[in-house]
């Protein structure tokens, strides 16, 4: 209109459309790469969401090449929470992923999976303990874990327990009734007060919470591509937890992927239908104990409490994550210390802190940084993987709790 006369091109528009791009719901806007804690640490596009999603659909690298990139997707579902088109780019990678699972990965779900060999597994580690904390063990840490993954003096496993929460509390085990307690492995397996202090709570405001049959949620398998196996612990765990009124759990992970089962069967399947009614009936703690009516004359409020706090990223993807502040806020008793980097991931997400040990340190820096200018006696996050990672890198300064394990503090 304004030049009339000027012609831009000769070339019809269409020969240069990129149709790979247009065939994807990804417009390649990047605002996911902004939120990535491995892009924040690389700063390149071939270790962002946006570069994997192309690595994955357009690049035609090797599987071998392919798989050097997505190493470093930390599955946190910030990609997916922060997309305006919605695509879950962490979801596209496990999809890619199940389609090839290693020959390592399938040993190592195999051996999971094989009850005896892990608890025999279980037992040896934990006799190990003290020698792996010994000046001998570190050196073997150091020198095997170091060489492989990158392990230092600074490397703290997680303690084994004694006896499994089922074990100490065999007396809550049931088939059915009103609030199920889904610890997953971590409350069941490693040194761990979350269940006891679930049980003193409940028990407190008058609620029976008992333990249900259950297995894994089935979330290490799929994160390493065992597609076939999270869906078979995703039918047992279902046909279980249906049979209560409700589903609690202490584990930001395991409440997301319970409550995300039902995107896995087809529409007509029965446990689609099955999932979609058990995912209304499960809860984060905090949000469960919100939606009571709860006295605060329950609790003992003399004693007072300063915390600050870390948001899961899969409580946040679960869109949860104000749950557990909401819920403390409640006592006059408890003051809380906002933290400037509460939602960045704390970069442990299950075995990813151990096998890139120095990168997640790394990713985790800021977040140290932020917590070591806050004066606390708490730190509270949902997620047994996080309060590992922040144990081992600021436990010294703070007691690392589950929400609820203060509110035990409270009962006298």
């Amino acid at each position: 209109v304004l030049s009339p006369d000027s012609i831009l091109s000769t070339a019809p528009f269409t020969d240069k459309i990129d149709y790979e791009k247009i065939k994807s719901f990804c417009a390649a806007c990047g605002k996911c790469n902004g939120y990535c804690p491995a892009y924040d640490l690389f700063r390149r596009e071939d270790f962002s969401p946006r570069g994997w999603l192309r690595i994955i659909n357009q690049s035609g690298a090797s599987q071998k090449l392919i798989n050097e990139y997505l190493q470093f997707c930390l599955n946190c579902k910030n990609c997916a929470d922060v997309c305006p088109a919605g695509v879950d780019i962490a979801s596209e990678i496990i999809n890619y992923r199940s389609q090839r699972p290693s020959i390592l990965s399938k040993m190592a779900a195999a051996f999971a999976d094989n009850e005896s060999m892990l608890n025999l597994s279980l037992r040896m580690g934990r006799l190990a303990e003290p020698l792996l904390n010994s000046d001998l063990g570190k050196s073997a840490i150091r020198l095997i874990g170091g060489s492989l993954f990158g392990l230092d003096d600074s490397t703290q496993f997680p303690p084994i327990a004694a006896r499994t929460l089922q074990e100490r509390f065999a007396d809550r085990l049931a088939g059915a009734g009103e609030v199920a307690f889904f610890h997953g492995c971590a409350d069941n397996l490693l040194v761990s007060s979350v269940g006891e202090a679930v049980f003193k709570v409940f028990d407190r405001l008058g609620v029976r919470v008992s333990i249900p049959e259950q297995k894994c949620c089935g979330l290490p398998y799929e994160v390493y591509g065992h597609r076939d196996k999270l869906i078979e612990k995703a039918r047992f765990n279902i046909d279980c937890l249906l049979k209560f009124k409700s589903v609690i759990t202490g584990c930001a992970s395991c409440l997301l992927r319970l409550k995300e089962y039902e995107r896995l069967f087809d529409d007509g399947d029965e446990y689609k239908r099955k999932a979609e009614e058990l995912s209304v009936r499960c809860y984060d703690i905090s949000q469960y104990i919100n939606t009571l009516v709860t006295d605060p004359g329950f609790f003992d409020l003399r004693k007072k409490y300063i915390v600050t706090y870390h948001n899961p990223c899969h409580l946040r993807a679960a869109g949860l994550h104000k749950e557990p502040e909401k819920l403390l806020a409640r006592f006059e008793n408890i003051e809380i210390k906002h933290p400037v980097h509460a939602d960045r991931c704390c970069a442990q997400a299950g075995s990813y802190g151990f096998i890139h040990f120095q990168k997640a340190k790394q990713m985790f820096a800021k977040k140290k940084k932020d917590y070591e200018n806050i004066v606390a006696d708490y730190i509270m996050t949902s997620c047994p993987a996080c309060q590992m990672k922040i144990r081992a890198e600021v436990g010294g300064n703070f007691k690392v709790v589950h929400p609820v394990e203060i509110l035990a503090d409270m009962i006298e």
